[in-house]
């Protein structure tokens, strides 16, 4: 469809987030992605030693609930410390489940210094994906609708998942959190558009491609899907990376053989429709006819 063509009775569907189903931590439930969420938003690290520490107020008795079940059915060695403070004049539970040990180890290693990686994002399930951002949600969110985080960054990582769980992410720097958006697309009418101007050009349009034949692109604090022009049969990304680096995989179901192909294992390059922004511009005057005009 052309700029002209969109209107009020043909708007355009645009796609904003799509779903990624990584290869998993391997586990029947994703309890583990869920302790990682928690650890994320409400942990702490032992700044001397392995521990890792997770709390929770007794303001919140669902979520020290929620943690307390999550902690003695997959880490049972871990310890549950309660103590009682103040705030504001009001007296309040706080509690704090510490474990070490391989545990420990296994979850300071997929948060290096408590930030999530993308290696981590490209790994898990979309099942275990959710399970992460419901669990983050729970421990730094509102409503679970809102993300607050004071590192720009992890906001980013943060609205790249959901993004790749269906939902839109949007980032506000001033409130440092990422609201969260449920309709995986936004419609393009021509009242968002600015006044379309048919202009003769000569050349080439520039057209950014990849080798993968779609990305992720950031524009304002958000995110949205596009790719290279036309609509090419679906590459898969992690075959191809595997084929490129000589390693054979001995059926057409084989899992990824090298470690670059493991990390994009889900990964396909048709989606579509392309969004693909064009910009045209005019070519300045020379600056003698800008002088001139000044001076009229």
């Amino acid at each position: 469809m052309k700029a002209v063509e969109i209107n009020r009775w043909q708007p355009v569907q645009l796609p904003l987030a799509a779903f990624h189903e990584g290869r998993g931590f391997g586990e029947d439930e994703p309890w583990y992605a869920r302790l990682l969420g928690w650890v994320w938003t409400e942990g702490g690290f032992d700044n001397n030693g392995t521990g890792v520490r997770i709390w929770q107020s007794s303001v919140n008795p669902e979520h020290v609930e929620i943690l307390n079940t999550l902690m003695e059915k997959h880490v049972p060695e871990h310890k549950h410390y309660e103590r009682t403070r103040s705030y504001k004049g009001r007296d309040y539970v706080e509690h704090c489940w510490f474990f070490s040990g391989a545990q420990a180890e296994r979850v300071r290693k997929d948060l290096p210094g408590k930030h999530p990686t993308y290696d981590l994002l490209w790994r898990m399930t979309l099942e275990e994906k959710e399970a992460f951002s419901l669990a983050a949600l729970r421990g730094d969110g509102s409503k679970e609708i809102v993300l607050y985080q004071k590192n720009e960054e992890d906001l980013v990582w943060f609205q790249t998942l959901l993004h790749m769980t269906g939902r839109q992410g949007r980032i506000n720097t001033r409130k440092w959190c990422c609201n969260i958006h449920n309709n995986p697309t936004t419609e393009l009418q021509q009242r968002h558009l600015a006044a379309v101007d048919k202009v003769p050009y000569k050349g080439d349009v520039w057209c950014v491609k990849v080798p993968t034949g779609a990305f992720f692109a950031r524009r304002n604090g958000q995110v949205f899907i596009t790719g290279n022009s036309g609509f090419p049969k679906s590459l898969n990304v992690s075959k191809a990376i595997d084929k490129m680096q000589g390693a054979v995989r001995p059926s057409h179901d084989s899992p990824p053989i090298t470690e670059d192909a493991k990390k994009w294992e889900g990964w396909g390059t048709a989606l579509k429709p392309a969004h693909e922004p064009v910009l045209v511009a005019y070519k300045p005057k020379d600056a003698n006819a800008i002088l001139e005009e000044a001076v009229r």
